[in-house]
C-alpha cells in the first residue's frame, strides 16, 4: 500500500479575519499521500506554482466531522460505484451526492479551495483518488493527479487528528461550542451499541442522525439477527436499503444452516493447506500500490495454492476437498454470493437454492478458499459480488484456481469454438463464464457471446 494520507498546517495569523473559529484555525495547509503533495497548486494570476494553501482548518475539521461515519465505515458497494450501468435517475443522483458529499474533500467548501480527493472506505484500506480541478474563486488551479490504496487505520487516525488539533486550537483561545465542537464530543460519547447503529445507517448510505424512524427500527430489527457487528456490516454493505428485511432473513437462515453443516460435514485439508501457505516466503505477492491491479494478486495466490498443492495446471481441482458446501432455500439478494465460516474447524460455504448446482457453487467455494486462506478477519464472513479490492482479488483467485490460463491454453491448443470451450468448462467443472473470463483477461481470446 501507498504510504499513509498526512496533513501538515501551521497556525498564522488572519486579523483581518471576520469569523472567530476562521481566524483561530487559519494556517498555511498540505496534504500528503507518501510523497505525493496534494496541495500542489498553479496561482492564475501570478502562475506560482506552490505546495500549500493559505486556509483556515476549521471547514475540513468540520466536514470530517459531520462526515465521520460514512469516512470511516466501509462503503455500500451498491451505492458507491462509478460504472455508468444504473438504471435509475434517482440512484445516479444518490449516488453522485454520496460521492461527492460525503466522500470528497473538496465539498468541505465554505469559500476555500480544497483538493478533489475521493476517500472511499473499504474493509481494510481506503480507495483514494485526487484529480486536477480548477477553483476560479480562489484563483487556483491543483495539479495533483493519482489513484491510491491506504492502510484503513492510518488513514482514520490521520483524519482524526486534523479534528482534534481544530478543536484543541479553538479552546486554546477560549472558542466553545461550535458545530465542529459538539459534533466531536458527540462522537466522542457515543457507547459500543450507538456506534453500531451509526456504522449500520451510514454503510447504508443514511446520515444516523437525520434519518426516519422507520428505517432506524427497521436497521436495530435487523440487527438482531447475529451478535457479530462486523458480520452484520458486511451484510449491509452488499444489500440494498430495501433489502435489509430480506438480507437479514436469509442471513438468518444461512447461519441455522451453517450450524447443521458443520455438524455434519466431515474433514476438509483446508486448515493443512493455509499452514503451507503461509509457510511459503512467497505466500504474500506484491504490495498492492493502485486500485487498478487486485486481479494480480488474486492470480498470484491461485498459482501458488495449486503449487502447494501439487495439482497441474491442465488438471481441475477438488474443491469440494477444501471447501464444505451447503445449501439453504431461502434466495439471497442477488448481490450475494454466500456466507462463509471457519468458525467451527471446518471451511464451509452455505449458498442459496440459486446457486447449488456444481458448476455454480465451484466459483463460490473457491472465493470462500480465498477469504480463509488470504483475509485473516472474521471467521464468518459474507462473500458478496462487488466492486472492492478484495472482490476483484478474490474472483481473479477463484478463476485461476479453478481453470488455469496457462492449463486452459494447453488443454484447447489453439482451438476456441464454441464445442471446445464447452469441453474446458466440464474438464474443469466450471460455468462457461468462467472459461471465457480466462481466455479474455488472461489470454487475449475474445469471447463468443
Amino acid at each position: 500500500m501507498t504510504d499513509g494520507l498526512r496533513f501538515e498546517f501551521q497556525w498564522e495569523a488572519a486579523e483581518d479575519v471576520n469569523s472567530p473559529e476562521l481566524r483561530a484555525t487559519w494556517s498555511r495547509f498540505r496534504l500528503f499521500i507518501g510523497d505525493d503533495c496534494l496541495t500542489l497548486v498553479q496561482d492564475h494570476f501570478t502562475g506560482e506554482v506552490r505546495n500549500w494553501l493559505d486556509v483556515p482548518t476549521y471547514p475540513l475539521a468540520e466536514w470530517v466531522a459531520m462526515n465521520w461515519w460514512f469516512l470511516t465505515t466501509p462503503a455500500n458497494i451498491s451505492l458507491i460505484q462509478t460504472q455508468a450501468d444504473v438504471d435509475s435517475p434517482l440512484r445516479r443522483e444518490k449516488q453522485q451526492f454520496l460521492l461527492t458529499d460525503h466522500y470528497s474533500l473538496a465539498s468541505a467548501g465554505s469559500g476555500f479551495p480544497w483538493p478533489h480527493l475521493k476517500l472511499i472506505p473499504e474493509k481494510s484500506c481506503y480507495l483514494a483518488t485526487v484529480f486536477p480541478a480548477e477553483n476560479n474563486l480562489a484563483r487556483v488551479s491543483f495539479l495533483g493527479r493519482g489513484d491510491y490504496v491506504l492502510e484503513f487505520g492510518e488513514t482514520v487516525r490521520a483524519l482524526a487528528k486534523l479534528v482534534d488539533s481544530t478543536c484543541r486550537k479553538l479552546e486554546d483561545v477560549g472558542i466553545q461550542d461550535t458545530p465542529l465542537q459538539v459534533e466531536w464530543a458527540a462522537i466522542q460519547e457515543l457507547d459500543v451499541e450507538e456506534e453500531a447503529f451509526c456504522a449500520a445507517a451510514a454503510t447504508l448510505g443514511f446520515d444516523p442522525f437525520e434519518m426516519e424512524d422507520a428505517t432506524a427500527h427497521a436497521i436495530v430489527d435487523a440487527s438482531k439477527v447475529t451478535d457479530d457487528t462486523g458480520l452484520f456490516l458486511e451484510l449491509l454493505s452488499a444489500v440494498e436499503p430495501e433489502q435489509v428485511v430480506i438480507g437479514s432473513q436469509w442471513l438468518a437462515a444461512a447461519l441455522a444452516r451453517l450450524g447443521r453443516s458443520a455438524r455434519d460435514a466431515e474433514s476438509t485439508s483446508a486448515t493443512d493447506l493455509k499452514k503451507q501457505v503461509l509457510a511459503r516466503s512467497d505466500a504474500r505477492p506484491p504490495v498492492l500500490h493502485s486500485a487498478r491491479t487486485p486481479w494480480v494478486i488474486g492470480y498470484q495466490r491461485a498459482r501458488l495454492v495449486r503449487q502447494v498443492l501439487g495439482v497441474p495446471e491442465t488438471q481441475p481441482i477438488d474443491i469440494d476437498d477444501l471447501v464444505e458446501s451447503a445449501s439453504v432455500r431461502r434466495a439471497a439478494p442477488e448481490r450475494i454470493q454466500a456466507l462463509g465460516s471457519w468458525a467451527t474447524g471446518t471451511l464451509v460455504s452455505v449458498v442459496g437454492p440459486d446457486r447449488a448446482t456444481d458448476r455454480r457453487r465451484h466459483f463460490t467455494q473457491a472465493r470462500t478458499l480465498s477469504r480463509y486462506l488470504f483475509d485473516g478477519g472474521s471467521p464468518t464472513f459474507i462473500v458478496a459480488h462487488g466492486t472492492t479490492i478484495r472482490d476483484r482479488s478474490e474472483r481473479a483467485f477463484a478463476a485461476e484456481l479453478l481453470v488455469p490460463a496457462r492449463g486452459l491454453e494447453e488443454l484447447l491448443e489453439g482451438q476456441f469454438s464454441n464445442a471446445a470451450r464447452d469441453k474446458a468448462a466440464r474438464h474443469f467443472g466450471v460455468n462457461r463464464l468462467v472459461v471465457e473470463h480466462q481466455l479474455e483477461n488472461q489470454l487475449g481470446v475474445a469471447a463468443l457471446w
